[in-house]
């Protein structure tokens, strides 16, 4: 969006309004015909199975949007729940199409996201097969670290508050293995729990922004667990 030129940027919010939801409230349905711009908060997407099971999909903060596949044509989503309260800008998917077909610019802008997302999805998709419970929830700890890390007197406590289960989901892992994670960080004195809160005691072992892509770090804390 900050790509966009200021008529076609301008063009795109004068037709999206605002939503706030207070914490644990519905942002969007899968089914919706929308495009979400998450602007302050957390939310999470996830999706419920055949067999009823509640799948978190992804994790979202401010600046992230939801949405933009499925306004394509093909419903690929899920429902949107702020984790904590949230804004978010909501673009109906007629009004955005309505704009790509006018303004070449939005049309761009809007298949060089998709475009990113899908190509994300697939490089974890690969990332995920490839690698052991252990790791995929390493992994996603380390995101929460990198991106929403509040700096305590014991070290970095991570938000959203993220239940153990939605924890779990999102790793692609079952909730007794990510136990058994968290039971082993916990005893190497990486981590601590409390009720729907965790803190990295040890940031330097998660921290993975100066490496990002490499294995260093993050192979240093798999051995520690292992």
């Amino acid at each position: 969006l900050g790509g966009l030129p200021r008529p076609d940027l301008a063009a795109l919010l004068s037709v999206a309004r605002m939503r706030r939801r207070g914490r644990r409230e519905v942002l969007g349905r899968a089914t919706d015909d929308m495009v979400l711009l998450l602007l302050t908060g957390t939310a999470k997407e996830h999706r419920t199975t055949a067999e009823g099971l509640d799948v978190v999909v992804g994790v979202l903060g401010a600046g992230d949007m939801a949405g933009l596949t499925a306004t394509l044509g093909r419903p690929s989503g899920g429902d949107i729940t702020s984790l904590e309260p949230a804004q978010a800008l909501v673009i109906a998917g007629s009004d955005l199409r309505a704009l790509a077909r006018s303004r070449p610019a939005i049309a761009l802008s809007w298949l060089q996201t998709t475009t990113n997302e899908l190509a994300d999805l697939r490089d974890e998709s690969l990332t995920f097969t490839a690698t052991s419970t252990t790791e995929r929830v390493l992994r996603r700890l380390v995101q929460l670290c990198e991106r929403w890390g509040e700096p305590c007197e014991e070290g970095l406590r991570l938000r959203p508050r993220l239940t153990q289960e939605e924890l779990a989901s999102w790793a692609g892992s079952s909730r007794e293995s990510t136990a058994k994670v968290l039971q082993s960080l916990r005893q190497a004195g990486i981590i601590s729990t409390r009720r729907r809160s965790l803190t990295v005691l040890d940031p330097e072992a998660l921290q993975a922004r100066g490496s990002r892509g490499e294995d260093g770090p993050l192979q240093d804390l798999i051995s520690k667990v292992q």
